[in-house]
């Protein structure tokens, strides 16, 4: 997959407002790297895109199944949803 046809997939990047560790109130975002073959979270500010974590893409799955597996790493990785 190329990031044009995973963003072309989506109707939105934005992944929804959550609970960072520190309860601080944050919006996550998805972006997909070509490089890598990795779906990257972050948060966004006035100098781009700040990466948190990496999860890879598996071509095997569907996009939704891949998502799944993203929200999943979220969570693990200490955001709660609002």
């Amino acid at each position: 997959m190329t990031r044009k046809e995973f963003l072309a997939s989506l109707r939105s990047v934005c992944l929804g407002s959550f609970y960072d560790k520190e309860n601080n109130e944050c919006i996550l975002y998805v972006d997909f790297n070509d490089e890598k073959q990795c779906m990257e979270v972050g948060t966004a500010c006035n100098c781009g895109f700040i990466i948190k974590f990496e999860v890879a893409y598996d071509e095997d799955f569907s996009i939704d199944s891949n998502l799944e597996n993203l929200m999943e790493e979220c969570y693990s990785y200490g955001f709660e949803s609002i």
